[in-house]
């Protein structure tokens, strides 16, 4: 189960975003740079809305895998019916009150041209509607994590993905415009909420699941919630409030020219976080032991891998960036956005480097420094905001953001060698060492590569050849250890082996590394 967990896991990540990457130039075409501006405050007012549910989401997987394990109907019955409830009325709550301030989201909060009036209210007020379904998703999401069926969960998530980025297409394609872009987001809410609704009366026959309300139980599952509202509250600050500052202060034209981008950078930060979640057990693993040595090593190697994987998907993108950005969308977006875009990257690239810290502190039962780690993150970067939007606009907004995440990084090394003491020379020389390999493949390759591209084919032809030169170049040089690389080449041949090929020379090549 946990290789099926894992493999469906990378699958539900993977998938809608290539989808949605493949799927941006029609949609932003179609809607035009305002209209995808529109869009994308759109998504962001939802998105602080949904601190709404109060952190109960989390709650719910904790506490169904609490009392499940100890055979305690009566308490899942409370509990999923308490927070059904729950998460029903602040649905409610929210819809009623973005349907009540989409006139002023529209009118005064940002810059949106006047011909887009009518248009942008009825997309906010619909995306009220939205979040009521959306907050029946969240519920209805809680419950397969806390059986332990990450299968049910992220097969739900690929059709839910799948779902939202081809009805978002037929919509333009159809000349329905920004209102067929919102209302199909609906369509794939409602058909997720029903999917999880079913998927929990398959998952949990015997239990009835009904509107009732406990204080008891609600209280317990707020104080449990309160840790993650905190937690994204600041969170939210880095992830929304720059397109909401973009929207307010340049415009929605000009919020087109950031998001693109974002959305492609976005993977440098996804590959990493995936990855290092195998983390947090085998550190609490240690943490049990009190072995804190342990700890420390794995810190370091884990920061070296971390690295390494971050500059394989980092140092393509930065070279091939442009070129991408004028193949895939339009020589305006390569003009606008190859800066931000390389900002972006090395943004999500240095937040990537977080989620093993993160891992590590939760996992020594010090998740408090996890949430002031997101505070550190979330007013940092909101003041290099502040201060860097007026003068440069977009490309200051990229930079805060760079900012924003430096000094959380910062933060995580000082209290991780605090907490879980790691060798400051080993971590070091680590990062010399994967920062010098990057180094000696980006550089030639950003200024002799893009210029003998001339399609979107090549560009990506072009990335995948830098990825493959960077990887054997990390293999040559000491990246990984031996240990590591014999792992490697025992995952290589499972997956060969099940093809129906089992290269002979695989142990013999292993065995002289």
């Amino acid at each position: 189960m946990a290789i099926v967990n894992l493999a469906t896991s990378a699958l539900a990540w993977g998938w809608p975003v290539l989808l949605a990457i493949a799927a941006t130039p029609l949609i932003v075409k179609g809607l035009g740079n305002d209209g995808y501006g529109i869009r994308g405050l759109v998504s962001s007012i939802t998105g602080y809305f949904a601190l709404l549910d109060l952190g109960l989401n989390g709650a719910v997987t904790k506490y169904l895998a609490e009392y499940r394990a100890k055979k305690d109907s009566k308490k899942i019955t409370e509990l999923l019916g308490t927070t059904l409830t729950t998460f029903t009325v602040l649905g409610v709550v929210g819809c009623i009150t973005i349907f009540v301030l989409a006139e002023w989201f529209t009118k005064h909060l940002f810059v949106i041209p006047p011909s887009y009036y009518r248009e942008a209210v009825w997309a906010f007020r619909l995306s009220g509607v939205g979040f009521f379904l959306s907050m029946l998703t969240w519920w209805g999401s809680s419950i397969a994590p806390g059986l332990q069926r990450f299968d049910v969960f992220n097969g739900i998530s690929i059709g839910f993905g799948t779902l939202t980025t081809l009805g978002m297409v037929a919509a333009v394609m159809l000349g329905y415009g920004l209102i067929g872009v919102v209302v199909a987001n609906l369509v794939a809410s409602a058909a997720a909420a029903a999917a999880y609704w079913l998927s929990s009366r398959r998952l949990l026959p015997e239990i009835p699941i009904r509107f009732s309300f406990d204080m008891e139980m609600f209280r317990r599952t707020f104080m449990f919630g309160l840790y993650m509202v905190a937690f994204r509250v600041f969170a939210l600050l880095f992830t929304q409030l720059d397109s909401v500052m973009i929207g307010a202060w340049v415009g929605t034209a000009a919020l087109t020219f950031y998001i693109v981008p974002q959305q492609v950078a976005q993977v440098v930060h996804g590959v990493n976080g995936k990855m290092m979640q195998i983390v947090f057990p085998m550190v609490s693993d240690f943490s049990a032991k009190g072995d804190r040595e342990k700890i420390g090593n794995l810190f370091v190697r884990g920061f070296n891998l971390s690295l390494a994987v971050g500059f394989a998907i980092a140092v393509p993108l930065f070279v091939v960036g442009e070129p991408l950005l004028r193949y895939w969308v339009s020589p305006e977006m390569a003009a606008q956005a190859s800066l931000v875009l390389q900002l972006l990257i090395l943004a999500f690239f240095l937040l990537g480097l977080t989620t093993l810290p993160t891992c590590v502190l939760t996992g020594i039962n010090s998740p408090q420094f996890v949430t002031l780690g997101s505070v550190v993150l979330g007013v940092s970067g909101t003041l290099a905001y502040c201060i860097l939007i007026k003068p440069f606009g977009v490309l200051g907004v990229a930079a805060g953001k760079v900012f924003g995440v430096a000094v959380a990084m910062v933060y995580y090394l000082a209290i991780c060698h605090r907490k879980a003491p790691y060798p400051l020379g080993s971590l070091f020389w680590a990062v010399v060492r994967v920062s010098g390999v990057a180094a000696l493949v980006g550089f030639p390759a950003y200024h002799f590569v893009p210029r003998a591209i001339g399609s979107l084919f090549g560009a990506i032809s072009a990335g995948l050849g830098v990825f493959c030169v960077y990887c054997l170049a990390c293999w040559y040089t000491g990246v990984f250890d031996r240990e590591e690389k014999k792992s490697f080449l025992q995952v290589r041949r499972r997956m060969f082996t099940k093809l129906g090929y089992n290269p002979a020379d695989t142990e013999m090549y292993a065995g002289k590394l």
